[in-house]
């Protein structure tokens, strides 16, 4: 299975580079911590590791692909992606759950209480983001070229 992440990994590259953020090394163990947190159902790590695959896709794709503006924040970011027709209405909603949940998890204690559930656990939607990592994730490794100009 290490071996599938670090062909994807390597297919990333012309898609994600260059990440200043994120490492070839450092790439490799994301993709790796994404796919163990859904095995492990783990879904705060999931929560957190997707939104910083999502947030570093978001900002490479502005800056690198687009020439849009990356915002102030990843809010801003995101609002900046669906504007340009980076993402669609349904796909901006899905990575705005998934970062008000991962806002959650960093910024309140109570979210850390066993029965917390995020706003993107509440509304069943966390397995979407997974499948839209994941289905970006394919496509890539099956070298099945990517459509720069949104996220399919």
């Amino acid at each position: 299975m290490k071996n599938l992440f670090k062909d994807i990994s390597a297919q990333f590259d012309e898609v994600l580079e260059p990440l200043e953020k994120i490492q070839e090394d450092s790439r490799i163990q994301l993709m790796s911590s994404i796919q163990e947190a859904k095995e492990d159902e783990n879904s705060f790590e999931l929560i957190l590791t997707l939104n910083i695959f999502f947030e570093a896709l978001i900002t490479s794709w502005l800056k690198e692909h687009h020439n849009l503006e990356v915002g102030e924040d990843y809010f801003g970011s995101l609002k900046n992606a669906r504007d340009g027709g980076l993402l669609n209405k349904t796909q901006y909603g899905l990575l705005d759950d998934l970062r008000d949940s991962r806002n959650d998890y960093a910024h309140d204690v109570e979210a850390h209480h066993p029965d917390y559930q995020s706003t993107i656990e509440e509304n069943d939607r966390l397995e979407e983001v997974y499948e839209l990592w994941a289905n970006l994730s394919v496509n890539i490794a099956s070298n099945i070229e990517v459509d720069n100009t949104k996220i399919s």
